[in-house]
């Protein structure tokens, strides 16, 4: 069963029968309300459930340093990886940066094609099934 939660003005956030939490940001720039109201309603729809998480850029232009902060802190036990998919001329530099400043715990890459992304979280959580 798909789930849907919408933030107006900032993501959906969908939870699929795949395991994948997919946060689609709608607003151009994430500073750190948007990004503390994005992980809260992720984390309250995930609840429990081992997950990877799709993070959709592509309509965002700026995240200020904090927000950056605050996903580069996210360490769930639940969540096992993390794709983003961005624009690669437009994201490219803030996703590096991102990267190289906020040392994520978790799995991480870059899509430039959702399909990619989905493909790569399906077979992170394959992986950690065949693991256990």
């Amino acid at each position: 069963m798909v789930e849907n939660k919408v933030i107006p003005g900032i993501a959906d956030i969908i939870l699929d029968d795949a395991g994948i939490l997919t946060m689609k940001m709608h607003k151009t720039s994430i500073d750190i309300d948007a990004a503390q109201k994005i992980t809260e309603i992720a984390a309250n729809l995930a609840g429990d459930i081992v997950h990877a998480n799709l993070v959709d850029i592509r309509q965002m232009t700026f995240m200020s340093s904090e927000a950056r902060k605050h996903f580069g802190g996210q360490n769930k036990s639940t969540v096992k990886a993390v794709a983003i998919v961005m624009n690669a001329k437009l994201h490219r530099p803030l996703v590096n940066l991102y990267l190289k400043f906020s040392h994520p715990s978790l799995p991480t890459r870059m899509f430039d094609e959702e399909t990619k992304a989905r493909d790569w979280l399906a077979e992170k959580l394959k992986e950690l099934k065949n693991d256990n």
